[in-house]
């Protein structure tokens, strides 16, 4: 049975270069207002994590657990990117960091904090500008005709 195909014109993602690197790119529909909530969930997660990461540099310093670190770094570094990529309903994690830890530190702030800060950014200049556009008049005469 042949499908037919609705084109809601629903797709607004835009392409993103990650520090002019054209082999570097996410694509992220940063007019998403669900980022927000997406976020809100993940916060009490986000700082169990860099609390764990925080306390496991302090094993770091035992020749014995060694091997313990190891593990539970990795396992909170992947628990990490995978809240990250569900807040920006993509994986951006691997396009913008690679191989390097959400964790290594940059500016004096954590990679990740830094990561959510620019695309949190670039989300609010999106949602801000498309806002702007919707005509609220124009979506009241749209929708009367189903008012009973």
């Amino acid at each position: 049975m042949a499908t037919n195909n609705l084109n809601f014109g629903f797709n607004n993602k835009k392409r993103f270069t990650i520090d002019g690197d054209e082999n570097r790119v996410i694509e992220l529909d940063t007019s998403d207002v669900g980022v927000v909530s997406r976020l809100e969930k993940s916060v009490d997660k986000i700082t169990a994590l860099q609390e764990k990461q925080d306390e496991l540099t302090k094993l770091s310093e035992d020749e014995n657990t060694a091997l313990d670190f190891t593990k539970l770094f990795s396992e909170i570094e992947t628990d990490m990117r995978g809240i990250i990529d569900e807040i920006f309903d993509t994986p951006v994690c691997d396009a913008i960091l690679g191989n390097s830890s959400v964790f290594s530190p940059v500016n004096g702030r954590y990679k990740f904090e830094q990561l959510i800060e620019t695309l949190l950014d670039q989300y609010g200049k999106d949602i801000s500008a498309e806002a702007k556009k919707i005509n609220k008049s124009k979506v009241a005469a749209k929708t009367a005709q189903y008012k009973k």
